[in-house]
């Protein structure tokens, strides 16, 4: 056991010579250990000495012939020796005998296949290897080799550099960290994240890592992400991403994902739907994008679905940049989990009536868009509503019942607003400007909670004299209206001296 013992460690140190030398030692101990013939078997192989290799893997194929290794061991030597033949009727019997795939032996098949020049089959091989360990750097190097061979210039040079880039990369293992560096393939590590930071990182490969947070911090933060890969990952807290353009597809296998933030984006793929754990999706620039995948609707644990318009440059600053989203799917009602809904800056013409069935709703904004009614009800704990710069001919009566503290329906063609809003006291914030209203009526004076009231540029004479009544209003904006001089002078006299009054 000890010249075995020693023969393994002049193995590990590159010493094959001084390695044959006390595997032949345990040999004559011990004739019948195994793992010795195929260590110097591998040991004869390093130093060329192929025929004896390939004695010592006839006997281990004597030995265990139920094992795949020995046939592959020994179609490595006739890869050496060119034996294309050999090598190829050896590498398939070790793959059928596989219960699982190996990337090994496909990327050997595939330089089998290279050599014989049945060029269709070896790229199968090289890709089928690549796709089980996209990190092996020489995988893609061979790859490119075959697309140079076949004319392929610009696939063999993006394999090259992809090469070179995972090549270029340090590997930290079994560390515990306290931050992220560039070009570094970590393996096993343990991070410690603080929250109220950002993290940039770039050609960076997560295997096996845990991710936590420390203190009383809940989340970790991750943007760029160019070049990233997470495999096997896991995190204590919620876990954001935010990226450029595009999600990284190798991030759709991230089930522990929590956040995406996405940078002017054009596509939302279908495959949004593997990312289970999904809370927060926010797409930071939609200007370009033309519609909602219905996939949408599988993200159960949704909370917040935020689209944030991108803004293009004008003389006098920056405007923003319209959606071509004319729809929501109707698979939206199935996100039962969902309290933010932000859709502005869009062409949605209509809200689908699904969306009444989503009673976690806290906050829905859809301003700026082509929406001629707002039908939908049943939202229990709805208090943000923002519907301006629509095109609504009537108030949105049916939610009336919701427990709303804002609304704005402000620069629509509104006309009439009903007496069922004596129903909204909890309205704190109330913009109605921009419409065509000629009277308000008198149950406005039941929003006791009421502290903004924007009625500005409508066709306004007269105001109920009820509205006094709202003692906790702080601002009345009536400018753009031709309101009496009388009841002008009326309301400067009778609100709350804490009232700011815009004439």
């Amino acid at each position: 056991m000890a010249y075995y013992n020693r023969a393994l460690s002049y193995s590990d140190a590159g010493r094959e010579d001084k390695a044959v030398s006390d595997f032949t030692k345990a040999i004559e101990y011990d004739p019948m250990c195994y793992d010795a013939y195929s260590n110097r078997g591998m040991a004869y192989y390093h130093l060329d000495k192929f025929d004896q290799a390939l004695d010592d893997f006839e006997q281990t194929i004597k030995m265990r012939p139920e094992f795949f290794g020995n046939y592959f061991h020994k179609a490595l030597v006739y890869i050496e020796k060119e034996e294309f033949d050999e090598a190829l009727a050896l590498c398939e019997k070790s793959m059928n005998m596989k219960s699982s795939d190996d990337a090994n032996l496909y990327i050997h098949r595939g330089y089998i296949y290279h050599q014989k020049k049945c060029y269709t089959k070896a790229l199968t091989d090289y890709n089928k290897a690549i796709e089980l360990k996209p990190r092996k750097a020489q995988y893609y190097r061979q790859r490119a080799f075959l697309f140079e061979d076949i004319s392929e210039t610009a696939k063999a040079a993006a394999d090259h550099e992809t090469y070179r880039r995972i090549d270029y990369m340090s590997r930290v293992e079994k560390e515990t960290l306290d931050d992220v560096d560039f070009d570094i393939e970590y393996d096993s590590c343990r991070f410690i994240l603080d929250e109220n930071e950002s993290y940039y990182i770039e050609n960076c490969y997560f295997e096996n890592c845990y991710f936590e947070n420390c203190e009383f911090c809940t989340s970790a933060t991750f943007e760029d992400c160019k070049d990233c890969e997470f495999v096997n990952c896991k995190f204590s807290g919620d876990f954001y991403l935010e990226v450029d353009e595009e999600i990284p597809k190798s991030f759709f296998s991230l089930t522990s994902l929590t956040g995406i933030t996405i940078h002017e984006c054009n596509v939302i793929p279908p495959e949004i739907k593997k990312i289970h754990c999904l809370k927060k999706f926010v797409v930071d620039g939609a200007g370009f994008l033309e519609y909602l995948p219905c996939e949408i609707g599988e993200l159960s644990l949704l909370e917040e679905l935020v689209l944030k318009e991108s803004r293009s440059p004008t003389p006098n600053g920056f405007q923003p940049l319209r959606s071509l989203i004319k729809e929501i799917p109707s698979q939206i009602g199935r996100l039962g989990s969902l309290k933010i809904l932000s859709i502005p800056h869009s062409s949605l013409t209509s809200v689908p009536q699904a969306l009444s069935k989503i009673f976690s709703l806290t906050k829905i904004d859809l301003h700026d868009n082509k929406l001629q009614e707002f039908s939908t009800e049943n939202f229990p704990f709805l208090t943000h509503l923002n519907l301006c710069q629509n095109e609504l001919t009537e108030f949105p009566i049916q939610i009336a019942n919701s427990p709303l503290t804002f609304l704005d329906i402000s620069n629509n063609n509104i006309a009439i607003i009903p007496r069922e809003i004596g129903k909204m006291s909890s309205l704190s914030t109330l913009n109605l400007a921009q419409n065509n209203l000629k009277e308000i009526p008198k149950e406005i004076s039941l929003l006791s909670s009421l502290q903004e009231l924007n009625l500005s540029k409508n066709n306004l004479q007269e105001l109920p004299i009820e509205i006094i009544q709202l003692r906790n209003l702080k601002t009345l904006m009536l400018s753009g209206n031709t309101v009496s001089r009388k009841m002008c002078t009326f309301l400067k006299d009778r609100l709350p001296k804490e009232c700011t009054l815009v004439l």
